[in-house]
């Protein structure tokens, strides 16, 4: 298992192997996680303070807050000798602590191998990045005033589902030459943020494009906004395909580069 260099973060980013203790704040927290339905005999949404409907005005986001839980939605794509991966995100594990913020996604296959998408970022000055409203490509490093970096894992599952010790092994660990990420603010809980996180990794990092607007790549490149909503989208993973098998080439002799998205929610 090789360990992903990271000088920028406070702590060692070994591949697919984060030693924080698992955050079961999510499981704790209550009603500090409102459902999207009231109790009573409203129709609808019910409290339209607490639960805003979609159309509704959210209350602004506090960036100072830090995410003290994640969760899982969908893992798709390609990745390693997984193909045409369409599977619900079974864990998601989150640290932050205002200066260094690290997200886990992980799906577990009927075979018992399991995947991962990860995303870290070390901010110099505690300035937030993970907010409501971004839509764009990169390529991992000095991205908008932070460090950024991510990374994509396959192994056998450990059984154990403690950050740190999700797999047995990982056979397949490498960086994404290319990342997008989308983010919005959840109407149904104004504290949590729905991420889209999509990576594309090669043999030849060179083959994929990490600029293709020319502009130096420190501010990435917008995605399309198809939704009209003001911000680039990333189109929900699991589109098509289903869990697939195991084998085939990994992105080299002209089969083009693996993609893989996984999609969550972080809890502030």
């Amino acid at each position: 298992m090789r360990k992903l260099s990271l000088a920028i973060s406070p702590f060692l980013f070994t591949a697919c192997a984060f030693q924080v203790e698992t955050l079961d704040i999510l499981n704790e927290r209550g009603d500090e996680v409102p459902d999207a339905v009231d109790a009573d005999d409203q129709p609808g949404v019910g409290n339209s303070e607490r639960d805003p409907t979609p159309d509704a005005p959210l209350p602004p986001w506090d960036a100072s807050r830090p995410f003290v839980a994640a969760a899982g939605e969908r893992f798709a794509g390609d990745l390693g000798t997984s193909r045409d991966i369409d599977l619900p995100a079974d864990l998601a594990m989150i640290y932050d602590d205002g200066w260094y913020t690290q997200v886990e996604v992980y799906a577990l296959r009927s075979d018992n191998t399991r995947v991962m998408l990860s995303l870290a970022i070390s901010t110099s000055d505690g300035t937030p990045w993970l907010v409501p409203g971004l839509g764009f490509k990169f390529r991992p490093g000095q991205v908008r005033g932070a460090d950024v970096w991510s990374l994509g894992c396959e192994g056998p599952a450990s059984g154990n589902t403690q950050m740190g010790t999700i797999f047995a092994d990982t056979p397949y660990d490498d960086e994404p030459c290319e990342v997008a990420v989308d983010t919005e603010q959840d109407p149904q809980n104004p504290e949590a943020l729905l991420v889209t996180l999509d990576a594309t990794f090669a043999d030849d990092c060179e083959d994929v494009p990490g600029d293709p607007s020319g502009d130096g790549g420190d501010d990435g490149v917008e995605l399309p906004d198809d939704d009209n909503d003001g911000d680039g989208d990333l189109p929900p993973p699991g589109e098509g395909g289903g869990e697939g098998g195991t084998g085939g080439d990994t992105g080299s002799g002209g089969a083009g580069p693996l993609s893989a998205s996984a999609s969550f929610r972080v809890f502030q």
